[in-house]
């Protein structure tokens, strides 16, 4: 009787001991799957993400690719202004074109150009003096200090002023030294101008996450 007993309870220990595993394994099979479709959707949205990106970046490059043709119309209907609208604002400093348009300056006021030089600190490499940023950010202007040594009038003088002030390529006086009389000036100007580095197209990658 007692082995009969005994028996039962551990046929009944058994059945307990298979349910306790077959619900383990239930439960390791559930997140197992979880985790699976979790890595999946996650898959899904990821790949959603790039062809997001890939297609705006297709739209983009075929807007500016049928634009290029227009711009290009544009730029050669400007004919000989668009020499004239590189000349204002290089994109380098262009020292030795400077020095001939001061030249021209001071022959059509009646000054003598007696030498011109950049300020200290100043490069003439066309190097910026700026940190340059990534290449998808705009080009700004750098400015260019440099200073004029001249003799001459009073007269040919402000003639010289006003021509630096309406000169095609920006200028900005900064500093007017003079010696002399009305009729017989030396003095140096000091001036600033400008030049902007040349655009970068703006391409790039993107890491989607």
């Amino acid at each position: 009787m007692a082995n009969k007993i005994i028996a039962k309870q551990q046929e009944q220990m058994s059945g307990n001991n298979l349910i306790i595993v077959l619900t383990l394994i239930t439960l390791l099979a559930v997140g197992v799957a979880g985790l699976a479709a979790k890595a999946l959707i996650g898959s899904i949205t990821l790949d959603n993400k790039v062809l997001k990106a890939k297609n705006l970046a297709n739209t983009n490059l075929q807007s500016d690719v049928d634009a290029a043709p227009k711009l290009v119309d544009a730029y050669s209907a400007l004919g000989n202004q668009a020499g004239e609208i590189a000349d204002a604002l290089p994109d380098t400093t262009d020292f030795p074109g400077l020095i001939v348009l001061l030249e021209n300056m001071t022959n059509d006021a009646g000054l003598q150009l007696k030498s011109v030089s950049p300020t200290v600190g100043a490069t003439t490499d066309g190097t910026s003096t700026t940190a340059s940023g990534g290449a998808s950010q705009t080009p700004q202007s750098q400015p260019f200090d440099y200073t004029l040594s001249f003799d001459g009038r009073y007269d040919t003088l402000l003639k010289m002023l006003d021509h630096l002030e309406k000169s095609a390529r920006p200028m900005r006086i900064t500093g007017l030294q003079v010696t002399g009389s009305g009729s017989a000036l030396s003095g140096t100007i000091t001036a600033e101008t400008y030049y902007q580095d040349k655009a970068q197209l703006p391409f790039s990658t993107e890491t989607i996450k």
